[in-house]
């Protein structure tokens, strides 16, 4: 599994308990890359919490990086439907 930050607070004038790689993407990314490299989601969850991480937060970060990901690929999908004229399956997407 890829390194990743260790989600420690760090203080900044803009805001207090900013987390740094929470403030540029990183936990997301990784989230996404280790997902797309076939890393379960108890393997990432039980990686977070070992960086110190609480298990709710780990919780609420994985789930908005995969949230946003489906969110991307979707619009992706509209597009490409919209360029070809295919019809959406609304079906997949309940």
């Amino acid at each position: 599994m890829q390194q990743l930050c260790t989600g420690r607070r760090v203080s900044h004038r803009s805001n207090v308990d900013a987390d740094p790689c929470e403030s540029n993407s990183g936990v997301r990314r990784w989230i996404i890359t280790q997902t797309e490299a076939g890393q379960t989601p108890d393997a990432l969850l039980e990686a977070l919490v070992k960086l110190g991480w609480p298990e709710g937060a780990a919780l609420e970060v994985m789930e908005r990086a995969l949230t946003e990901k489906v969110a991307q690929i979707r619009a992706k999908e509209a597009v490409s439907d919209a360029v070809t004229g295919a019809e959406p399956d609304t079906e997949s997407r309940s």
